[in-house]
């Protein structure tokens, strides 16, 4: 199957039985849906179709172009590629919550940890510590769950006089 420039999420199952699609944060030329499945709203006739049960909840997904997610804030300059910068970014705290879904070590439960790193002894490691996606609440769409602790620097401090002596 040809994805074209947008990439796509593609289900290669030839007997897919279920599948639900929410939380995604995709950047692509159109800024659409790039999704090879054959259930509405999709329909792809060249694609699998969920035969038991198909569920793709809109609300919690985000396309966006290049240019608008760099607007965002959302870039391959950033810290960790195309991460939320802070806690007004798009991504942010419209996800669904998967709380009871999740069971000890499901990586579900956690943002990325950035793929891996081999240190000098070969040994590969986490490129990040993956934060918690919490307990209640909306999640964050994407890969990564915003953490204010780390990203955001403190307010400048407003009001101060200096003086000479």
């Amino acid at each position: 199957m040809q994805c074209g420039n947008d990439g796509c999420v593609f289900f290669e199952q030839t007997n897919l039985q279920s599948v639900t699609i929410q939380n995604n944060h995709q950047i692509n030329p159109s800024g659409t849906a790039s999704i090879c499945i054959n259930n509405p709203p999709f329909n792809n006739a060249a694609c699998t179709k969920a035969t038991a049960n198909f569920m793709y909840n809109a609300s919690s997904e985000i396309y966006q172009t290049e240019t608008e997610a760099t607007a965002a804030g959302y870039t391959q300059t950033a810290p960790y590629y195309y991460s939320p910068q802070s806690a007004s970014s798009p991504t942010v705290g419209i996800g669904v919550n998967n709380t009871f879904d999740c069971n000890p070590g499901m990586l579900l439960c956690t943002d990325t940890g950035y793929g891996v790193v081999v240190n000098p002894g070969n040994i590969a490691i986490a490129g990040r510590a993956p934060n918690n996606r919490p307990p209640g609440g909306a999640w964050d769409a994407g890969a990564y769950a915003f953490n204010s602790n780390s990203s955001d620097p403190p307010a400048a401090p407003s009001g101060l006089i200096a003086t000479v002596q």
